[in-house]
């Protein structure tokens, strides 16, 4: 009798095993080295290059300090890797969005210096001083403390002057008085009908001074809409003055010659000993498109 023994199929089993990348802490000091391999007892000195290395998983350590730079990322982490970014325990990091300004000031008269800007600041749309970590305020009236809160300087906030009777679409009475070397300044307002703007305020130059009336260098167009003027200035709207040096008399104030380049500021001491700061960037943190990265632990002066 023939006997058929059953055949014993062995299934063989490949298990692949993927591996994850390594990841890594690396660290960043004001005092390091970019040359270095961004451990602990050789940090990297440059924000920016450490970032560039960061893959899912990693951490990065920033020690204390000051950085003028950026801090921008477009690596993405995973939901099981995230990248964290880090200031490093128990240590205070700043990121500025400033330069100092290195520059010999000129003593003017009555406390005020200028100095001459350095060619690389050329950005005066976005232009801002700083005094330490204060932000101060370009020379206008009526004055403004620094560090003022934005519901603080609008419409309805208390710095800002009240336009009197006799004013129209040429210009605004002020509830001062103002001589000629006003003129080349600028004024903005909130204009509308009944006190109250429809649109946002607008800037004029200022032409001249007639009587006590200052004057804009275009009329400001009139427009009706709904039944209300919302563009011709009236008694009652809100408005301040800039762009003038004659302005500039507060301890808090700057005032930009952009023709000139020269910066002018009140300070009883010679200015260069008061850790002035120009504002260089406008962002202190890009992280664009990406997922999956926590910053923390970090104060950004001066740039968003």
């Amino acid at each position: 009798m023939k006997v058929n023994l059953p055949l014993l199929l062995l299934s063989i089993v490949f298990v692949t095993c993927i591996e994850q990348p390594p990841v890594r802490t690396c660290y960043v000091s004001a005092s390091g080295n970019d040359y270095s391999d961004g451990s602990i007892e050789n940090p990297l000195k440059s924000i920016s290059l450490a970032i560039s290395t960061l893959k899912p998983g990693d951490t990065l350590y920033i020690r204390g300090g000051e950085y003028y730079e950026a801090l921008k990322t477009g690596v993405s982490g995973t939901k099981e890797l995230p990248i964290i970014i880090s200031g490093y325990p128990g240590e205070k990091v700043t990121i500025y969005g400033v330069d100092e300004l290195n520059a010999a000031w000129e003593p003017e008269g009555d406390n005020i210096w200028s100095v001459h800007l350095p060619d690389n600041i050329n950005d005066f749309q976005n232009f801002q001083v700083f005094r330490g970590n204060d932000a101060l305020v370009e020379a206008r009236w009526p004055n403004m403390p620094g560090n003022a809160a934005m519901d603080m300087i609008g419409e309805y906030g208390p710095y800002r002057a009240v336009a009197q009777e006799g004013t129209d679409k040429n210009g605004v009475v002020a509830g001062a008085t103002f001589g000629k070397e006003i003129t080349g300044g600028g004024i903005c307002i909130w204009p509308g009908e009944h006190g109250a703007s429809a649109w946002g305020p607008k800037s004029r130059k200022i032409a001249g001074i007639r009587s006590n009336k200052i004057l804009f260098d275009t009329e400001m167009t009139s427009g009706f809409f709904s039944g209300i003027d919302p563009y011709t200035p009236y008694p009652g709207n809100a408005f301040f003055l800039f762009g003038s040096k004659c302005l500039l008399d507060n301890g808090n104030e700057y005032f930009l010659d952009e023709k000139e380049r020269k910066l002018y500021l009140i300070s009883e001491t010679n200015p260069s000993e008061e850790n002035i700061k120009i504002k260089a960037r406008q962002i202190g943190l890009l992280m664009d498109s990406i997922s999956n990265v926590t910053v923390s632990g970090i104060e950004f002066v001066g740039a968003t």
